[in-house]
């Protein structure tokens, strides 16, 4: 009886330590994906501020200070001090929504180019919708984000 009382926990050692294990690679492969996030967003404001001047046909200005802009909110969804109240943070698509967003409001506001109270006014409602939170107001903890990055 003893011997089977020892079995059985070297099986749960040996358990937790496959866990362990597989705790350890997951936590590897977010931040190799993490890492890779950071690269696609530079490389996507590298593309933005590449592109040039809006055609005469309406279009809305996008200055590359705002796509910069638009990169620090979504990095700041990420941020390690964030990570107590947020799960799961917003994706490099998030950031193409925001931009086109606050395209649309510069559009309906009458100007041919966005300012940076468009790119947070269009953060504002759409991160409450693209991040995860573990616990708390989704609305209070994405103005609190907002209030931290810095406008441009």
């Amino acid at each position: 009886m003893f011997r089977d009382d020892e079995a059985a926990r070297e099986e749960l050692l040996a358990s937790l330590e496959r866990d362990a294990k597989r705790a350890e690679v997951l936590a590897e492969r977010v931040r190799e994906l993490e890492d890779e996030n950071r690269v696609l967003r530079r490389k996507l404001a590298a593309a933005v501020a590449a592109q040039p001047a809006p055609p005469p046909d309406g279009d809305v200005y996008f200055d590359t200070k705002l796509v910069e802009y638009v990169d620090r909110i979504i990095e700041a969804t990420h941020a390690e001090a964030r990570e107590q109240w947020i799960l799961s943070g917003a994706l490099q698509v998030d950031g193409q929504r925001i931009a086109e967003r606050a395209r649309e409001l510069a559009r309906t506001a009458g100007r041919a180019y966005a300012i940076p109270q468009d790119v947070k006014q269009a953060a504002g409602e759409i991160l409450p919708w693209r991040i995860i939170v573990r616990t708390g107001d989704v609305e209070a903890i994405v103005a609190d984000l907002l209030v931290d990055v810095e406008v441009p």
